[in-house]
């Protein structure tokens, strides 16, 4: 034995690594290959298969199948009469903060973040007492190359000091510096911060400001932006992947089908993926903190009619730069930025590492704003809004305190509050299922009795091609100077014609009439059920009403 070949050159064990979030031990293994030393951190268990450890020839481990045994048994050997002076860390499968309450420090890219930056990829005996490195390959790798610097943080600085006239803009940069701060502020809730516009009008350049923070402000070339083209699994990774660092996805109009966006919206809310099983058990669910910023034509929430998944979207509504004067500007920024990124969030990270005693403080600050911003309203929706808007200002505040940024929260307040008086509306989707089941029966109003069309010759009501959907009491007036309006007290609904409305429409309808009833706006003459009894053409029948409230909420006149 002692005259066989177990490799075809020096491979050793360097360092021994847990897994944090996990129960895997790997190792890290180098070897030299053409004159330069490489290596790999790998799970244990594949070092001790002949079978497995054969994968990595293909990186320049000098193995074969024929020598893979061998092999095995001398990294085995080699660890435990070495593993007392073997340097011991963690490893991490995803970017961000690290070990409980983030106290192992902060992952960018291959980067540990302390008070001082550790390159991971460097030798083991370089890193520092509990060191934590990143364990990615495929997409994973290729995202976390993503997170790299260029040029100088004072470049980035003067790039990004146009945004001051540009507040649609400056959001991108506030809501990327946030993300962070989920991992210093606990019940900070995941959200989304979405733009929407007419294409080719700076919604794109918006995301690059947000990406020059972390990395590579593109969608190209190994960039930090990402499309909505992904499959569910896909967009569950890349989230997972960007803990406590923003999820830049661009141009909702790529989504694959129309549902993608709505369940996205719902597992960045969520901050959990769907449980999966495999042979022996449950899958581990996939987490993360992040901030989704998502760009489009139209808004994110048009694609979802889930209240919880509009509720956590800041909608933001324009052209970022302007009204399309600034295309100069534009370019001029994107360029600056693709020569200077990469500083700002690294610097973030690394100062609130540095300063683990100001976290309480910083929490105490955050729910201050949080609080000024909900005295103003008593609209519950509104109301869940001020958490997102509270982690915004705050990270405004760090941006010009710590990075030196010149750009304030007061230029971006207006916009603010136009993104949360929208944000609102489109949250309220018991309003916007109101609306659409009024403009139904407006334009099906001959399907309605008392809107109903009548035989010429015998007076006698017309039944409609797709039977009747229910009564309309009141009368339809012509406005002067106006579009015809329906005056009237109740629009009575044959529930299955209602349902399959609202249904129809991708609402859920028991959510929706939950809605309805608590604010009132049905017709009920009983505190049991929905539905009351009335008479259609003679014929007693049950239905549910939609009463004068909800009509005078709608807009739509009463008598």
């Amino acid at each position: 034995e002692a005259g066989s070949m177990v490799a075809a050159g020096v491979v050793v064990v360097t360092a021994i690594l847990e897994e944090l979030e996990g129960e895997d031990v790997h190792l890290r293994v180098e070897w030299l290959y053409q004159g330069r030393w490489r290596s790999a951190t790998v799970s244990r268990g594949l070092l001790a298969s002949s079978r497995e450890v054969v994968a990595l020839a293909s990186r320049g481990l000098p193995v074969t199948s024929a020598s893979a045994r061998e092999l095995v048994v001398w990294l085995s050997r080699f660890e435990h009469h070495n593993r007392p002076s073997l340097p011991a860390a963690y490893v991490v499968r995803r970017l961000g903060w690290c070990g409980p309450g983030g106290e192992l420090g902060f992952m960018w890219g291959r980067t540990l973040i302390r008070e001082a930056m550790h390159s991971t990829d460097g030798a083991p005996s370089t890193w520092p007492d509990r060191s934590v490195s990143l364990v990615a390959d495929g997409g994973a790798a290729q995202i976390a190359e993503a997170y790299t610097a260029r040029g100088s943080l004072d470049g980035w600085r003067v790039a990004v000091g146009v945004l001051s006239e540009y507040p649609l803009a400056a959001l991108a940069l506030f809501a990327s510096l946030a993300a962070p701060l989920l991992g210093v502020i606990p019940d900070a809730p995941n959200f989304v911060v979405d733009w929407s516009g007419k294409s080719s009008h700076g919604k794109t350049s918006a995301l690059r400001v947000a990406a020059s923070c972390w990395g590579m402000p593109s969608e190209r070339d190994g960039g930090c932006i990402h499309t909505w083209d992904s499959t569910a699994v896909g967009g569950e990774r890349a989230a997972e992947m960007t803990s406590f660092l923003p999820l830049l996805l661009d141009d909702t109009k790529r989504a694959r089908r129309a549902e993608d966006v709505d369940a996205m919206l719902y597992r960045v809310y969520s901050g959990r993926g769907r449980l999966r099983g495999r042979p022996d058990g449950m899958r581990r669910s996939s987490t993360w903190r992040t901030i989704l910023l998502s760009t489009g034509e139209v808004p994110a929430t048009s694609f979802s009619k889930s209240q919880g998944a509009r509720a956590r979207v800041l909608s933001l509504r324009g052209m970022p730069f302007g009204d399309g004067s600034s295309g100069q500007v534009v370019e001029d920024l994107v360029g600056a930025l693709m020569e200077h990124h990469g500083h700002a969030g690294p610097m973030l990270a690394q100062w609130l590492a540095s300063n683990r005693d100001k976290w309480p403080a910083l929490a105490e600050e955050y729910r201050g704003y949080v609080t000024d911003q909900a005295a103003g309203t008593d609209n519950a929706f509104a109301r869940r809004a001020a958490p997102y808007i509270g982690l915004l200002r705050l990270a405004a505040r760090l941006a010009v305190d710590v990075l030196g940024v010149n750009v304030l929260w007061s230029d971006v307040e207006g916009c603010i509050a136009s993104a949360s008086a929208r944000s609102v509306a489109d949250a309220d989707v018991g309003a916007l299922a109101l609306d659409m089941v009024i403009g139904w029966a407006a334009s099906h109003c001959s399907s309605f009795e008392g809107r109903h069309d009548s035989d010429p010759r015998s007076g006698k009501a017309r039944a409609p091609s797709g039977g009747w959907a229910g009564k309309w009491t009141g009368e339809a007036v012509e406005q002067f100077g106006a579009s015809p309006e329906w005056r009237g007290t109740e629009i009575l609904w044959v529930p299955a014609v209602l349902r399959r409305v609202l249904g129809e429409q991708g609402y859920d309808d028991e959510a929706v009439l939950d809605d309805w009833a608590a604010r009132g706006w049905l017709v009920s003459s009983t505190a049991k059920g929905r539905s009351v009894q009335r008479r259609i053409f003679g014929q007693r029948t049950r239905v549910i009403g939609i009463n004068e409230a909800a009509l005078d909420y709608a807009g739509v006149e009463s008598e």
